[in-house]
């Protein structure tokens, strides 16, 4: 937040909610956390970024969010698998873009940028908050308007790991995200 508290901008970083740890309790006790599933453990290699810029409304009295970032950066190569995975990032271009960074420096590095296009779901909306609660929370799955691109996000960012990580077929991938829409 600057020192006029007009502005804000709130960072952080997320995992897939597949990597959600599950409880362990006994007898009404906590007593720990399951192991992750070893064929997910891989969805740890992308982070979800988000960043959310904010400014005070004076007329309004309340938090106007101007610009929401929402992207996965992960030092992955799709070079084995690229036309599976242009052509699977061609079923969600209208939530998402992929891209393919290569660092000049070193000839074998190559990282991918996965860029939700949250920001064309915004509107005008003004945020209430207390002046007391200037950290902006939300729980982007629960806003309707953005939800398309947050699930797309990670929709993407699954079929990916799946296509990459564990080699599966783009007819299994299909039929999972067929599946998935049909709920």
């Amino acid at each position: 937040m600057n020192k006029a508290k007009t502005s804000l901008i709130e960072r952080g970083v997320g995992k897939h909610p597949l990597l959600r740890p599950e409880l362990i309790v006994i007898n009404d006790q906590l007593t720990g956390f399951k192991k992750i599933k070893k064929k997910l453990e891989a969805l740890e290699e992308l982070p979800v970024f988000y960043d959310i810029e904010c400014y005070w409304d004076e007329e309004e009295a309340g938090w106007y969010i101007d610009y929401i970032d929402l992207y996965i950066e992960a030092d992955v190569s799709i070079q084995d698998h690229l036309s599976d995975a242009i052509y699977l990032s061609k079923l969600f271009q209208d939530v998402l873009v992929l891209d393919r960074v290569f660092n000049t420096s070193y000839e074998s590095e190559e990282s991918i940028r996965i860029t939700s296009l949250i920001n064309e779901a915004l509107a005008v909306d003004l945020v209430d908050m207390e002046e007391e609660e200037m950290m902006l929370q939300v729980n982007f799955t629960s806003v309707p308007v953005i939800k398309p691109y947050v699930t797309g996000l990670l929709d993407f960012m699954y079929v990916l790991h799946g296509l990459i990580q564990e080699n599966k077929s783009l007819k299994s991938l299909e039929a999972w995200l067929k599946n998935k829409n049909e709920k």
